[in-house]
């Protein structure tokens, strides 16, 4: 009998463990998810479409944000047709440049660069066409990171979840020109951008559980031991 005691007491001493004891939190990492983007101008919106995170999965516990841009500013130069070819750049050398702001992820990333091309000193055709007499470019690359101590993550749970990118640009032109030369600036950006979602799940301890297990096992081996003392008995 006194056996049998013991092993109730071992059975409930884990049980009373493993209900105490909290559930360990897994730490497990979605995927990046990654779209490669492109646009011809410099003042545009960029709308991109990610998966949101599966709630099935576990509980969203943080949100990762990464963006690469390259920006591309375009020192451009058009003769008036029929003026014929055009020295420009002399004394001045033709420059152009621009500062340029770019955004995404409802104001989360940010970056300013500001552009200048090179100076251009040399001949302009009269081809009734845009000529690009300088270019200047840059890679920026920005991320951060959400936590759900600090921010309302639900935004990015389920269906599909749309992140914008926002580009700015201003600039100006300086540099010698003749009265038949048109001078200005184009531009172009292009990148990748991804996101990535962290998440928990809840694990029993592995050391509870088989404590619990040897109580359980013991107390039914305890009771058919009694079971069969008091037949015989």
């Amino acid at each position: 009998m006194m056996k049998k005691y013991a092993l109730l007491a071992l059975a409930l001493t884990a049980t009373g463990m493993f209900a105490a004891t909290p559930a360990s939190a897994t730490t497990l990492y979605t995927p990046w998810q990654e779209i490669n983007w492109s646009t011809p101008t410099l003042n545009t919106q960029i709308a991109l479409l990610y998966d949101g995170f599966d709630a099935s999965l576990g509980t969203l516990t943080s949100v990762h944000f990464q963006f690469t841009l390259v920006e591309t500013l375009n020192n451009i130069a058009f003769v008036i047709p029929g003026f014929g070819n055009q020295i420009v750049g002399n004394p001045t050398p033709l420059t152009a440049t621009a500062t340029i702001f770019a955004s995404g992820a409802g104001g989360l990333l940010t970056s300013t660069n500001v552009l200048t091309t090179p100076g251009f000193i040399g001949t302009v055709l009269d081809n009734s066409s845009i000529n690009i007499v300088g270019t200047a470019s840059v890679n920026t690359t920005i991320a951060t990171d959400l936590y759900s101590h600090s921010a309302d993550l639900s935004g990015y749970i389920g269906g599909p979840k749309t992140v914008t990118i926002t580009l700015n640009s201003s600039g100006t032109q300086s540099g010698s020109v003749t009265n038949w030369v048109l001078a200005g600036n184009t531009g172009s950006a292009s990148g990748t951008a991804s996101i990535r979602y962290d998440y928990v799940t809840a694990i029993r301890e592995p050391a509870i559980l088989g404590l619990l297990g040897i109580g359980l096992i013991g107390l039914a081996t305890a009771s058919r031991r009694v079971f069969v003392q008091h037949r015989v008995g």
